[in-house]
């Protein structure tokens, strides 16, 4: 695990990581807008009929004849009130959104493959490349600072997206607001370095060399570039370089006998992804200010993810995560349980699980990159994202369920992440204090530290390697 001594010769944590961080801002501001967009751009709006009735599912009802009448002084157009995706047809706004989170899913698991076969940078900043580029090219004690920071950035993305759909009420309008800005960012992120660990382990060494006199530069360093030689490259990284040989694939994730209780549970772990779109797209039901709404878990979510860092280096990194899984299950089960008209009490579960999960992902940010070696980590993230994605998949289609099985909305949003809490607990590691691990050898030093108590005797090892 020798890289993070080139990359404290290169700098440690200086300029080209603010630098890093302020490129990935736009992007990571944005990304929220387009996972739920849906509260507002699909929002239903028909206007309740004329009548007496106490229950309009007991009540006569016909065809209807002569279209629809929305209530447009909230928005002035929706999907709803576009396609008329009411009553008979109402089931399509959930398969849509299905579908939506169907390409995500495609996207996701090809852009791991490829940013593990090709150049990370040049496949752009997105949340699996740009996040583990921040990770590689970040030390070890900065690296929980570092990924709490990026998750604040992803709070007021959700933040800004409330006020955003306030001023725009148009769904073509606002879809073009959170869209267009991709084009610029394809421009900015192509000055982003590749990660020169990734270049090294997958025998590209020169590359990588070249990268990290970038960084130096950068960093204000320049004396680095003299003393960082490619010998000295070789040398350093020569056991990880040759213990990386082979190990590509995805198939590794589970022929490996580590790494496959490790992709298993954290597959688990992702799938949770499932119970926080059930929370976050439910607006609707909570109150009748959704634009407030949206703000407010923004801001909650800031605040979670704001003491991430501190939770981290108190609790460590599994006992964290567990943790707040447990209880974004135990806050989802209340109030999907809570009859409707005790909306009080339903935001204040809906809120306390909001802040749960935003803790959670930003561990899980740290958390994932500590438990693969450098030549599978993209490959990791690619397929756990892609697991995320399937469960956002599911989401809309369990969301259709209420009326003919009206307890798997509860059950399953609750179990998954209280399920993958008490699997981690009991089967996962504990990563932190550890460097980023380079190889499978570096995973095996880690557990044999972490059974002996010496968790020092792993990082003194990488200190002195030169």
């Amino acid at each position: 695990m020798a890289f993070s001594e080139l990359l404290d010769r290169a700098g440690g944590v200086g300029l080209f990581q603010a630098l890093q961080v302020f490129t990935l801002f736009l992007p990571s501001v944005l990304v929220p807008s387009h996972m739920l967009i849906e509260n507002f751009s699909a929002a239903g709006q028909l206007l309740a009929p004329n009548g007496t009735a106490t229950n309009w599912s007991e009540a006569a009802t016909e065809p209807c004849v002569d279209g629809w009448v929305y209530d447009r002084s909230t928005f002035t157009s929706t999907f709803v009130s576009e396609w008329d995706l009411v009553c008979d047809h109402k089931g399509l706004k959930p398969i849509g959104q299905s579908l939506y989170m169907t390409g995500l899913l495609i996207g996701s698991f090809c852009w791991g493959l490829l940013s593990n076969r090709y150049s990370h940078a040049e496949l752009g900043p997105g949340p699996g490349t740009g996040s583990a580029l921040l990770v590689e090219w970040t030390t070890t004690r900065r690296r929980a600072v570092t990924m709490t920071i990026l998750g604040c950035i992803y709070s007021l993305g959700q933040m800004a997206l409330g006020a955003l759909a306030f001023t725009l009420r148009d769904w073509r309008t606002l879809q073009l607001a959170v869209s267009t800005p991709f084009f610029a960012i394809f421009l900015i992120c192509w000055w982003l370095p590749e990660s020169a660990r990734w270049l090294i382990i997958t025998g590209k060494p020169e590359q990588g060399l070249q990268e990290l006199h970038k960084v130096a530069k950068i960093n204000g360093h320049k004396e680095a570039t003299k003393s960082l030689t490619i010998e000295v490259l070789m040398t350093s990284m020569e056991e990880e370089m040759a213990s990386a040989k082979g190990h590509r694939s995805v198939l590794e994730l589970f022929l490996v006998p580590m790494l496959r209780w490790r992709t298993c549970i954290m597959s688990l772990v992702f799938s949770q992804v499932t119970s926080y779109y059930g929370l976050v797209l439910d607006l609707q039901n909570l109150g009748n200010d959704i634009f407030l709404l949206q703000v407010l878990f923004g801001g909650v979510d800031l605040l979670a993810r704001s003491i991430t860092a501190f939770l981290l280096s108190f609790l460590g990194r599994r006992t964290t995560l567990a943790s707040f899984q447990a209880m974004s299950g135990l806050s989802i089960l209340v109030n999907k349980l809570v009859p409707q008209d005790w909306q009080t009490l339903r935001m204040v579960f809906a809120v306390l699980g909001k802040g749960c999960f935003g803790v959670v992902f930003s561990c899980v940010s740290v958390y994932k990159s500590e438990l693969y070696p450098t030549a599978l980590r993209m490959t990791a993230d690619g397929f756990l994202q892609s697991v995320s994605r399937l469960g956002s998949v599911i989401d809309p289609l369990i969301r259709m369920t209420p009326h003919s099985l009206p307890l798997l909305v509860p059950v399953v949003y609750s179990a998954l992440p209280i399920t993958s809490s008490l699997l981690l607990l009991l089967f996962l590691p504990e990563t932190q204090g550890f460097p980023l691990p380079d190889t499978i050898q570096d995973l095996e030093n880690q557990k044999s530290a972490a059974a002996t108590g010496n968790r020092r005797e792993v990082v003194v090892t990488e200190s002195t390697s030169f």
